[in-house]
């Protein structure tokens, strides 16, 4: 599945939604769209992460170094994931690397 990337705005939180595969040959738009936020000023960046299909080990790495650098400065890089399947690539992928207890992880749909 091709990758598809938005960015909106929700109150103070610059929100990047990525849909499909973030693969070798997507990595360098994925890691642009964040740069692009942070070189922009946002304070909070949220990645929607709910329909990521697959994510290249580089691009963990680029997502990991933008919330390092975010959290030095002051501001913040969080996920969203409002996919509830246990099973999610996604959230074992992020449990199997022990990311899950470094980036904090939103679910809106729990927090109702």
């Amino acid at each position: 599945m091709e990758l598809g990337i938005s960015v909106y705005q929700l109150e103070n939180t610059s929100i990047l939604r990525v849909v499909g595969s973030v693969s070798e040959e997507e990595v360098y738009r994925f890691s642009r769209a964040i740069r692009d936020l942070v070189q922009k000023g946002a304070n909070r960046v949220a990645i929607d992460i709910s329909q990521i299909e697959y994510m290249e080990s580089h691009a963990l790495g680029i997502m990991v170094s933008h919330f390092l650098t975010l959290q030095r400065q002051g501001r913040e890089l969080f996920l969203i994931n409002s996919n509830n399947d246990p099973s999610f690539y996604m959230t074992r992928l992020l449990e199997s690397t022990r990311l899950n207890e470094m980036i904090r992880i939103v679910n809106p749909s729990s927090q109702r």
